[in-house]
């Protein structure tokens, strides 16, 4: 992946691998599937540091970072297993259950829920990306309005609790990321949507672009176009991270 990046001419990539403290059985055995063992998560960062140290030049940043599932439940296990890792540039704050309910695995899981049962997934994950947002231990936010991925869009009803999420990332002082990854699932825009987007631009929320890529061939999707939308916005800088400290450069 590192590789793929600077050949693509990108002079700053960061990895991040998927972290999953399951707070119950359930969760764990969905979450084995899609991210690493916990117990992994140390060998993990050596092998990144061996990259780092085999590709980083002046020309090329080598970054590490992890995306850490937040749970209510063992919020102070994880920080506690994050703090080990010095070597980390970042941390990604992400929600991917709401309860048990996988949000973002197959839009199969959707198909029972009426309205009610949608909108009832919607509130959860709000109310779990407040506690991440209050709970100091990621940098910034993964594709914030995600339950969409499958067409679950949020519903009218919940659109002013999305603006006082908005408001709990800028009193929080985190950033969040523009995920261009969106663009290819079906609800076939970026997280988060044009609307939340010019919000996040209007708290003067800082903000990162990223490609989410899970191959090599989609280090840089759709990076013409954010960029573009966010001039468009009059967005003239983003964010970068090293060592868990937060760097404003030009667009």
């Amino acid at each position: 992946m590192a590789l793929a990046a600077r050949a693509a001419g990108v002079t700053e990539f960061g990895i991040s691998d998927h972290l999953v403290l399951p707070p119950n059985p359930v969760v764990a055995e969905k979450a084995s599937s899609w991210s690493m063992k916990p117990e992994a998560f140390g060998e993990y960062v050596q092998e990144a540091l061996v990259v780092k140290n085999d590709l980083q030049g002046p020309e090329f940043q080598f970054r590490i970072g992890v995306e850490a599932d937040y749970f209510e439940e063992n919020i102070d296990s994880l920080k506690a297993m994050l703090a080990k890792y010095p070597q980390l540039d970042y941390v990604i704050g992400a929600c991917h259950y709401a309860g048990d309910f996988e949000i973002d695995h197959a839009a199969e899981d959707w198909e029972p829920l009426d309205e009610t049962a949608r909108k009832r997934v919607w509130e959860i994950y709000l109310d779990k990306i407040r506690g991440l947002c209050q709970s100091n231990y990621c940098d910034f936010v993964a594709h914030l309005d995600l339950p969409k991925k499958f067409g679950a869009r949020l519903p009218e009803s919940l659109k002013s609790r999305m603006e006082q999420i908005l408001q709990a990332i800028s009193q929080a002082g985190v950033a969040m990321e523009i995920n261009t990854a969106g663009f290819d699932k079906p609800c076939r825009e970026w997280y988060p949507s044009e609307d939340i987007l010019r919000q996040t631009v209007d708290l003067g929320i800082p903000l990162l672009v990223n490609a989410d890529a899970h191959a090599t061939s989609q280090v840089t999707r759709y990076f013409t176009e954010a960029r573009e939308a966010m001039r468009k916005l009059g967005v003239a800088h983003v964010c970068e991270f090293s060592q868990r400290k937060c760097r404003q450069i030009l667009l």
